[in-house]
């Protein structure tokens, strides 16, 4: 009995671990932003965006071209300064909407072994 709790407290612990790294390097996948107006706090992070960025004050402001268009983070911190707002409520909610997802996923799949 103790061993089973155990067990689970430990596919707990490890399914957050997961759930963090997968909220943390979703800010890398990328945004689509939608006008020049977006341009200026473009939203990065996934399932709710917790990261701002001001892409044109951060390397990309010569943009002229069409929108939608898939921009990244900008990390050149060499050049430019970055201009990031992180919300940490938003990425606490992200984390725990893919934990969820995650725990359910997980207790489905043992349900089903049985």
């Amino acid at each position: 009995m103790l061993l089973r709790i155990m067990k689970n407290i430990i596919s707990l612990l490890f399914l957050l671990l997961v759930s963090i790294i997968l909220v943390f390097f979703s800010v890398f996948f990328g945004s689509y932003i939608e006008s020049y107006e977006e341009f200026r706090n473009a939203p990065f992070g996934l399932p709710i965006p917790f990261v701002y960025q001001d892409v044109a004050a951060a390397g990309a402001g010569d943009y002229l071209g069409d929108f939608p268009r898939r921009f990244n983070l900008q990390t050149d911190f060499l050049d430019h300064d970055l201009h990031i707002t992180f919300i940490k409520s938003n990425f606490i909610y992200s984390v725990l909407i893919v934990f969820s997802l995650l725990k359910i996923l997980y207790f489905v799949r043992k349900i089903r072994k049985k």
